[in-house]
C-alpha cells in the first residue's frame, strides 16, 4: 500500500496527515497566501522527510491519494470577505453564468455585476 495524504490549506497554517496505514505523521507550515501551491508543496516535502525520503519526488512516487481541503475558500465563502473575483464570460451566456436559470444568484453573492465582462470570440 501507498501513501495517503491529506493537506488542508488555512488563512494562517497548513497542515498535513501524511499515512501507509502503519504510521502516521503530520506536518505544519506557515501558509503563502499570495500563492498557495508554495505551502501546498513545502507541506509535502516535510510529510516526505518525516517518513525518510530524501526528495519529495521520491515521495511522490510512493503516494497512491492526495485530498485536498482548502478552508481560506470556504471562509471567504462564508464570511463573504477576502479578494474581489471578476469573470470573463462567454457572449450570449454573462447573465446566466452556465447556470441554466436565467439569472444565476452568484450576482450579488460571490460576484458583483460590474466584474463580469463579455468574451467575444474572434
Amino acid at each position: 500500500m501507498g501513501f495517503t495524504v491529506d493537506i488542508d490549506t488555512g488563512g494562517t497554517f497548513t497542515d498535513g496527515l501524511f499515512t501507509n496505514g502503519k504510521e502516521i505523521k503530520r506536518v505544519k507550515v506557515d501558509t503563502t497566501p499570495h500563492d498557495i501551491t508554495i505551502a501546498w508543496l513545502k507541506c509535502h516535502a516535510g510529510g516526505g522527510c518525516c517518513l525518510g525520503f530524501s526528495t519529495l519526488s521520491d515521495f511522490l512516487e510512493q503516494v497512491d491519494i492526495v485530498r485536498w481541503s482548502n478552508t481560506t475558500a470556504s471562509n471567504i465563502l462564508a464570511e463573504k470577505k477576502g479578494p474581489k473575483l471578476g469573470i470573463f464570460v462567454t457572449e450570449g451566456y454573462q447573465e446566466s453564468l452556465y447556470s441554466g436559470v436565467k439569472r444565476s444568484p452568484v450576482f450579488g453573492q460571490l460576484l458583483d455585476e460590474e466584474m463580469s465582462r463579455r468574451f467575444i470570440s474572434p
